[in-house]
């Protein structure tokens, strides 16, 4: 049985309740943030929060401050309750505005926010798995243009998830007019001459965390970077193309509609880097 955090308390997952008038369950006025625990620890928990904070700024939810140490324990103390003291999870933080008495979009100017935080397993990807590579298909990023929110809106996303089942592929790349935007829940790097690319940032792409992590490590190794648009064409032509997010670390695609990326396996530069970030994460 899974205890989780709602609202200062801990308690049985069964137990756990949420008002139907809550505007999180009615609108989906809320944010969420999803946490990678290797080994029983917390992943760049600081980068998380910080996060969660931008994205309660970004919804105007400016009544709540996230307190980094409290919800450092909150996390510790799912570990532990739920037995992943030396386990693989994801924690997972939702934020919404809170319940009010009549439904309507108008914001109250007193509402109380509604706290909640859950762990489950992570799929443990071991360094031979990843090797094997994914495969991926090109789909219309059919998102509103406030991705770079983790908002709790995500019925667009569901439906992209669905057409990748359907296609019976790993991954989908988004594309909006002819540009490359991100991963269904990822952000996108292609590898060319040696130099790093990703799109850089703006209301259509998430500042993932890995992805800024990654950054700072390439400049630490003096690995060329560029942040700028990808055309849909130069995923074709790329030496290397990844995605990566905080659930699952940085993972290579060696086919993308069907056709091969270079010679169809991960590049050098992936096999440099996802070495560092395996061991940063044990």
């Amino acid at each position: 049985m899974t205890t989780v955090f709602l609202n200062g308390d801990f308690l049985p997952a069964e137990k756990a309740t949420i008002s139907v008038m809550d505007r999180g369950f009615l609108f989906a006025d809320s944010v969420y943030e999803v946490i990678p625990v290797d080994h029983g620890k917390p992943q760049f928990l600081a980068q998380h929060l910080e996060r969660l904070q931008q994205s309660l700024t970004h919804i105007l939810l400016n009544n709540f401050q996230i307190n980094q140490s409290d919800w450092g324990n909150i996390c510790e103390r799912l570990i532990i309750d739920n037995q992943f003291s030396t386990a693989d999870a994801v924690i997972y933080i939702q934020i919404s505005r809170g319940k009010q008495e009549t439904r309507e979009f108008h914001i109250p100017k007193a509402i109380k926010p509604t706290l909640f935080a859950t762990i489950q397993p992570r799929e443990q990807l071991s360094l031979s798995k990843l090797q094997q590579g994914y495969r991926a298909i090109t789909l219309k990023d059919v998102r509103p243009l406030t991705t770079h929110i983790k908002t709790t809106a995500l019925m667009p996303t569901i439906l992209l998830q669905a057409q990748v089942d359907q296609a019976n592929v790993d991954q989908a790349i988004l594309i909006r007019d002819g540009f490359v935007t991100e991963g269904i829940a990822s952000n996108l790097f292609i590898v060319k001459a040696g130099q790093i690319i990703t799109p850089k940032l703006d209301e259509k792409i998430l500042a993932g965390v890995t992805r800024q992590t990654l950054l700072k490590h390439c400049a630490k190794l003096n690995i060329p970077t560029t942040e700028r648009p990808i055309k849909t064409a130069e995923l074709f032509s790329a030496d290397e193309v990844w995605l990566t997010s905080s659930s699952k670390p940085i993972f290579p695609l060696i086919e993308i509609d069907g056709k091969t990326i270079a010679d169809g396996k991960p590049g050098i530069i992936w096999q440099q880097l996802i070495k560092w970030f395996l061991n940063v994460s044990s």
